[in-house]
Formats: C-alpha cells, sequence, structure tokens
C-alpha cells in the first residue's frame, strides 16, 4: 500500500511541474522534459518520509523546485539565474495566497483567526521531526516562535540544491508583509541565509491616533459599502465633515415636513377657490334664469 500511494503521490508531484514552469516564464521548449527527468531521478534520491505532511512538502514543494533548478543548471543556466527564476516562481504561486490573506484580515473578526491559525496550524502544517519549534508565545495578540531545523533546508541539501533555499524563505515575506496595520510580522534570520534558527513573529496590536481602522456599523451590516473613521480615542473629536457623516441618517430630515405643508396648502387652496369647470356651470344656470340660453 505504501508503493501505491508513493507512486501516485509522486506522479501528482511531477504533474505540478507545469504549474512551475508556466509562473517561471521560462521560454524554453526543453526544459519540461528536462524537469520531468530531474524530478524522477532527485526522488529516488531521498528518503519517503513516515509522517503524510512530509510527504506532501517533499512531493509539491522540495522536488518541483529542485527539479527546476537542476534542469536549467544542466542546460547550462547559473547558479544566480537559475535560483533567481526559482525565486520569482514561488512568488507568483504565492501571491494569489496574499490576497486571501489579505481579504481574511480586513476585518476584526478575521485577524483574530489568523491569530488562531498561526498558534495552531504551524505544529500541523509544519510538523516534528521536519520542523523541531521552540515556542515563545501563543497568546491571541502574539505569537512567537523558532525554528531551529527545517525540513525544506535538510532535503534540499541532500539534492544540492541549497542555493534555492532562500527563495522558499520569502514565500513568507510575500505571504505576510504589510497586510494591514493591525498586523505585525518580522523575522531577523534564517537557517537558510546563515542563522542559527528562523525567528517567526507575529503580533496583533491596536492601531495608534491617525491611523484608519476599517469597521462596519451596526446599521450598516446589510449593506456592501464600508465606512471608515478614525480609532477610538479618549479626547479625539472628529471634524465637523466626519461628523455629519456619521450622524447621516440619525437626524431627522425636513423635507417630508415640507411637503407635507405644500400638498395641505394646495387642498386649502383648491377648496377656497372654484375649479374653471364649477364657474362655467353657475354661470349658464344664471343664464337658463334669465332666459338668455345659449348653445
Amino acid at each position: 500500500m505504501t508503493d501505491v500511494t508513493r507512486t501516485l503521490m509522486l506522479r501528482a508531484g511531477r504533474a505540478s511541474l507545469g504549474i512551475w514552469l508556466r509562473e517561471g516564464i521560462v521560454a524554453d521548449p526543453l526544459l519540461r522534459q528536462h524537469s520531468h527527468a530531474s524530478y524522477d531521478r532527485l526522488a529516488g534520491q531521498v528518503p519517503w518520509p513516515v509522517h503524510p505532511v512530509l510527504r506532501l512538502h517533499l512531493v509539491f514543494s522540495v522536488l518541483p523546485g529542485a527539479a527546476f533548478y537542476t534542469a536549467m543548471r544542466e542546460q547550462g543556466w547559473t547558479e544566480d539565474a537559475a535560483a533567481d527564476a526559482v525565486a520569482r516562481t514561488l512568488t507568483a504561486m504565492a501571491r494569489p495566497h496574499r490576497r486571501l490573506i489579505q481579504r481574511l484580515t480586513r476585518h476584526e473578526s478575521g485577524r483574530r483567526l489568523f491569530m488562531r491559525v498561526a498558534a495552531g496550524g504551524t505544529p500541523l502544517a509544519f510538523p516534528a521531526p521536519g520542523w523541531q519549534t521552540t515556542w515563545i508565545d501563543r497568546s491571541p495578540t502574539r505569537v512567537a516562535f523558532d525554528m531551529t531545523r527545517c525540513f525544506i533546508l535538510d532535503l534540499l541539501r541532500r539534492l544540492e540544491a541549497t542555493a534555492i533555499a532562500p527563495a522558499y524563505c520569502a514565500v513568507d515575506n510575500t505571504l505576510y508583509d504589510n497586510l494591514c496595520p493591525e498586523l505585525c510580522w518580522a523575522r531577523t534570520g534564517t537557517l537558510a541565509n546563515g542563522a542559527s534558527h528562523c525567528d517567526f513573529r507575529f503580533e496583533h496590536r491596536t492601531p495608534t491616533v491617525g491611523e484608519p481602522t476599517r469597521i462596519r456599523s451596526r446599521s450598516d451590516r446589510r449593506a456592501t459599502a464600508t465606512k471608515w473613521r478614525r480609532a477610538d480615542v479618549v479626547g479625539h473629536e472628529p471634524q465637523p465633515r466626519q461628523a455629519a457623516q456619521l450622524n447621516r441618517g440619525t437626524q431627522p430630515s425636513h423635507r417630508p415636513a415640507n411637503l407635507v405643508v405644500a400638498a395641505t396648502r394646495s387642498a386649502v387652496n383648491a377648496r377656497a377657490q372654484p375649479s374653471c369647470s364649477v364657474g362655467r356651470m353657475s354661470t349658464s344656470l344664471t343664464a337658463t334664469r334669465r332666459g338668455r340660453v345659449t348653445m
């Protein structure tokens, strides 16, 4: 059963090379064939992991990148040019995920969910023994941990493709840099760049004065438009224009009253002044009484 699973997963990972080649924008018809051959060859040089999540990392992340890089090197690409091509490909594939994260973190509930996933999902997505993680803080407002071992880096060293290891680290910068003012992401070093550990820091903070906060008022939950206002600070009063916008809909409008008054006056005038048809009828009756009937 293990051999069947391994064969099917490697076949799916080999097919995913098409995405790498398309995102890499490499105009070389022979690169696809060389990449597939490199994938099959490199797959036999690494042991098959026991943990199912580590298998996914191997099949769909490490082997495609290493095969892509190795194929370019065998075709005469320099080490820097091949590593840059892999970095561009990984960045292009990470951008759709960044857009999803940005949509999630637009609202406060999404940001809280993001912090919970960062705290609880990291051990599941990067399990031991592939990654060794030392937790520093796992609170709702701060998630901090250090990684002293990286499964991806260990495999790339085994496959002689350590030149592309920093490209995998740069994916985190693409995903988390400047998501929103309320979420802060920082990392000062990585194992791939020679540091003793990878220090991951996520912080959920409250915006300071002057930073806009996107909120949705209770009365506008059914509306599609969002309102903007500044963070609530003691002693801070909105500008007159902002106050008018925020209070719009709460102050009664005088237009309906004016319309009612105008309609009432029109009705009174209509009763006081007879219409032309009534006037002609009274004139005809008077003429008939006098014997002067006009045809």
